[in-house]
């Protein structure tokens, strides 16, 4: 009941789409029935719904342009219930009223009854399509969202490789062109000593410069999200999730069926006898619908979509068939086609019922399936932030250092060697591939292990640190480089800021690798970095609330999925999740 009212509570009481299936449904299945309890010609009837149908719908625009204006039960639900009561209740009066006026037809002279079921049924009809169109237009919208948000995984994936190769061949086209311009003027310009120090300026002038622009330049790359516009599932689609469900729901299905029933005989028979064929009808339903969900469950695993509707659509219309003929015969209705009239109904309430049903447990899975493809966009997103910026930092730490040693080394050689101009040449072309070299090959990197004991024995005279990394964190870090680098960079910058900002005296760092559950592909490692603050300092917290974000703020959002800095009393924390490739480490395995 709580879902059915949730449901409610997020679907709009009229839509153009629920009004033209109510009036094709009571154009096609009312004129029979009309002819059977009053009489006069099905054309008749037809005409008089017509008419009144116009009326209804005129009603309806007037009350969802003016006074609901597209919102909800949820968002106004005074104003809706209002104007669904108001509406269903002008029904049976508006279609009095035309029968009266255009054929002189008294349609409810003894049995005040049926202007009452007439109401029900209006108000039952709108609210049941309320909700389908509603489920079905989210439901829609939802595996439609999910599916992009796949493929846009899928694309980030592909974007990955494509993003370092472009990052590469922008930064190396950059560099290359820079100091080839720049040996080329020394080679053309300068000879000896002067070249030498052309060399030493070229250092301070271009190089250094140079590793700040490869920090800054753009991988041209774009966080995806669920933002795509919404296409149309096909039929074959919502069928295919509608099966995979059990549609047959059999304790309170056949009391619904049952209304339905009752509502018509109240148009064909007293009351007495309309109440004994619609409790015989929910009896014998309830039974036809538990076999029908026996058999289903035991044939499905062995059926194709399109034969598992047939079985369902199938059972559903035997159920209705039987139901009709055994409540039907107690009252020894002799119209045949009102029989048929009724058991097609109960058919439709049963297929509608299903629909409903399948649609809000698929819409709770698609849910689930949907957080969890943002979860992966997100861990993805934040993987390719990591490898970009700790390419960037290879590559620019290259040139800072590695490429500035190379020229530094070669100035010095000149100095020594005195060369004269083919063999100052000669150098510079060396120097300009053995730099364009040390480019493109991975700069070897220390272990994360070695790294902490080097920053142990850097601040050994003032800090004191202690570290708990398990091997198996280790590993991880071992195999999955980026993952070892973006650890440094994050406990070099923590260790800082300790000293910078807290003063501390004692810094401790442990790592876990938090359990990933089934998602074993979206795997993180956690840092946590504690320092004991002086309680004077301005810490790490305050620095940050009163300056804003920094460098190492930077550092923290590029690098890690989460992160969170926290101080009590005696310490500052700092918590950091860093994504990290299972695959890789598999592979290494």
């Amino acid at each position: 009941m709580n879902r059915l009212l949730g449901q409610l509570n997020s679907a709009q009481p009229f839509t153009w789409q629920s009004f033209i299936w109510m009036s094709i449904g009571l154009l096609m299945l009312s004129p029979e029935l009309l002819v059977e309890s009053i009489g006069y010609s099905r054309i008749t009837w037809q005409i008089i719904l017509g008419v009144t149908l116009a009326i209804q719908g005129l009603l309806i625009l007037v009350a969802n342009r003016v006074f609901i204006r597209g919102r909800t039960f949820g968002q106004a639900a005074f104003t809706s219930w209002f104007f669904v009561l108001l509406v269903s209740s002008s029904f049976p009066i508006v279609f009095k009223i035309v029968s009266t006026a255009m054929f002189s037809i008294e349609i409810f002279p003894s049995i005040p009854v049926r202007f009452l079921t007439a109401a029900i049924v209006w108000m039952l009809i709108t609210l049941a399509f309320s909700i389908a169109i509603s489920e079905t237009q989210k439901f829609q919208k939802e595996l439609t969202a999910l599916r992009s948000q796949l493929e846009d995984a899928n694309e980030l994936e592909l974007q990955e490789k494509r993003t370092f190769e472009e990052l590469r061949n922008t930064i190396l086209s950059s560099v290359r062109v820079s100091l080839n311009k720049a040996f080329r003027q020394i080679e053309l310009e300068y000879s000896g000593s002067q070249a030498s120090l052309e060399l030493k300026r070229l250092v301070d002038e271009v190089v250094r410069p140079l590793s700040s622009t490869v920090i800054q330049t753009s991988a041209h790359t774009e966080e995806y999200s669920i933002s795509k516009p919404v296409s149309n599932i096909s039929f074959k689609d919502l069928l295919s999730r509608l099966v995979d469900s059990n549609p047959f729901e059999y304790k309170l299905m056949p009391i619904i069926v049952g209304m339905s029933s009752f509502f018509i005989n109240t148009w064909l028979m007293g009351i007495s006898e309309t109440l004994l064929s619609s409790a015989v009808g929910i009896l014998v339903l309830s039974g036809l619908l538990f076999i029908s969900n026996t058999v289903f469950k035991f044939f499905k695993p062995h059926l194709g979509t399109f034969a598992a509707v047939f079985v369902v659509v199938f059972l559903m219309l035997s159920s209705a068939v039987i139901n009709t003929v055994v409540s039907q015969s107690l009252l020894q209705l002799e119209n045949i086609f009102v029989g048929i009239l009724i058991m097609f109904v109960e058919f439709g309430v049963l297929l509608l019922g299903a629909s409903m049903r399948t649609v809000s447990l698929e819409r709770s899975k698609i849910l689930t399936q949907l957080e969890d493809a943002i979860h992966t966009v997100e861990w993805m997103n934040s993987r390719l932030s990591q490898l970009i910026w700790v390419e960037k930092s290879r590559l620019a730490r290259l040139v800072h250092g590695d490429i500035q040693a190379r020229i530094i080394a070669v100035a010095l050689e000149i100095d020594l060697v005195a060369p004269n101009k083919n063999e100052l040449a000669s150098k510079l072309k060396y120097l300009s591939e053995s730099c364009q070299s040390a480019l493109m090959s991975p700069q070897a990197e220390t272990s994360l292990n070695a790294f902490v004991e080097s920053l142990q024995q850097i601040w050994a005279h003032s800090l004191k640190i202690d570290v708990d990394i398990p091997s198996d964190f280790l590993r991880v870090a071992e195999e999955d480089a980026t993952a070892k680098t973006s650890c440094i960079e994050i406990i070099r910058e923590a260790v800082l800021n300790s000293v910078k900002h807290d003063q501390a005296k004692n810094v401790a760092i442990s790592g876990v690798i938090p359990p990933t559950g089934e998602r074993v592909d979206l795997a993180t490692l956690e840092l946590t970095i504690t320092n004991d603050r002086a309680l004077a300092a301005k810490t790490s917290l305050e620095n940050l609330r009163a300056n804003g974000a920094g460098h190492g703020t930077e550092i923290f959002n590029q690098l890690c999925t989460k992160w969170s800095l926290t101080q009590d009393a005696h310490q500052t924390t700092l918590k950091a999740s860093l994504p990290w490739s299972t695959a890789l480490v598999a592979e290494a395995g």
